[in-house]
């Protein structure tokens, strides 16, 4: 039997209230809005929740969220995902300001790290000065104290210790290789810098210790003497190495002074190879009978010394007693004579009395004859005597 009328006779008031329900559809959710009226609400689709949009408003299918959030006042950490790039960041106050992708790389007041090369990166960004600033409960916590790392607004960076101390570069773990002290000095090797007057840079080392500048094949190494900032202040004292031609000059007072080439040494601007000091030396020679008597002479002292093509010879000797009646030659010398020149050397023999003794040094050759006015002497002549000469013939 249908019901086809409900009364209303002894039920107390408002016990029971009856109203009709929302038609709805395959896969929606009734729900009551504001006024407690049914309302239909989707169906949704695959993947997407119920999610509330606020009192007094019906909820709502919605996706999946793709981030995990901690919200606290205007300020969000959370982390996204959108499937192929997670990321997680930092939003006080609504602004993002700190980042990690997915590649571990770390942004700081940007969105988008990037590295100079395909490694993970910390990219730190602002408009003007990025900084690391490093402090500790020694150096104190202020702007002022520890340490900081700084790109300038002129594009330089900076490394600043802002303690009384200095900065220290270490290599293959603990082991220091350089540092710059508190007074601006740079030591290299060392942890002690050089003499007061050249201490600004001090290189040191167990063994052989040095400094290679290395330049282009055909270009020059310099070391520059400056009290100034333009012109020829800038090189008032020089030494200088050009590699390709191979020589190296010193200058004074911004002009050279000495240059040394494969000719030997050069002074001022002079280049001529002719006028180059190649060698200096000192020794002793043996000074020897040439007149082919088979005289032996006793020797004192024969010394000379070689300034370029300069030979200062002296010896001091005595004649044996003879009546060989060669020509006196004295040979030995430590040089040869050069051709077409013509040298003397001088002094006194003690048979030649108050007259002066008179050597010529053989051309092309290593001996010397004896004159007495314009006699050639023999060894006769000088017989028993002393000799002591010195003087300067060319070589070369």
């Amino acid at each position: 039997m249908a019901l086809t009328q409900v009364g209303t006779d002894g039920v107390k008031d408002d016990a029971v209230t009856l109203a009709k329900q929302a038609t709805g559809t395959d896969g929606q959710i009734i729900t009551y809005d504001a006024s407690g009226n049914p309302v239909a609400v989707g169906p949704g689709t695959d993947g997407q929740v119920l999610t509330s949009t606020g009192a007094g408003s019906p909820p709502a299918f919605e996706a999946i969220p793709t981030s995990d959030s901690i919200v606290e006042g205007n300020s969000t950490a959370e982390v996204l995902d959108t499937g192929s790039n997670g990321i997680f960041r930092f939003l006080p106050e609504g602004t993002e300001v700190f980042r990690i992708d997915k590649d571990g790389n770390v942004g700081i007041n940007t969105n988008s790290p990037t590295a100079a090369s395909s490694e993970t990166t910390l990219n730190i960004y602002a408009n003007e000065y990025p900084e690391v600033h490093l402090t500790s409960s020694v150096t104190g916590t202020a702007a002022g104290d520890g340490s900081i790392f700084t790109l300038n607004n002129d594009s330089s960076t900076i490394i600043r210790n802002q303690e009384n101390s200095y900065i220290r570069f270490d290599t293959n773990g603990s082991n220091e290789r350089m540092r710059i002290d508190s007074s601006g000095r740079l030591l290299i090797g060392a942890t002690t810098e050089g003499e007061v007057n050249a201490d600004k840079l001090t290189v040191e080392g167990s063994g052989n210790t040095g400094i290679t500048i290395r330049s282009g094949t055909t270009s020059a190494g310099n070391i520059f003497f400056s009290d100034g900032s333009s012109g020829v202040d800038e090189y008032r004292g020089y030494v200088q190495y050009k590699q390709g031609e191979e020589w190296m000059v010193l200058g004074t007072n911004g002009a050279t002074r000495l240059r040394v080439d494969a000719d030997g040494l050069k002074f001022g601007s002079d280049t001529a190879a002719v006028n180059a000091l190649s060698d200096y030396e000192r020794g002793t020679w043996t000074p020897t009978d040439a007149s082919g008597a088979g005289l032996t002479l006793s020797v004192t002292t024969a010394s000379y010394v070689k300034v370029g093509d300069l030979v200062h010879v002296n010896f001091y000797l005595t004649m044996p007693s003879t009546s060989n009646t060669s020509n006196m030659i004295i040979g030995g010398l430590p040089f040869t004579q050069k051709y077409l020149n013509y040298s003397y050397l001088v002094g006194k023999i003690n048979g030649y009395g108050d007259d002066t003794a008179v050597a010529q040094v053989e051309q092309n050759g290593t001996t010397m004859y004896f004159l007495k006015g314009t006699n050639w002497q023999t060894n006769a002549n000088s017989s028993g005597d002393w000799i002591l000469l010195s003087g300067t013939y060319t070589t070369g």
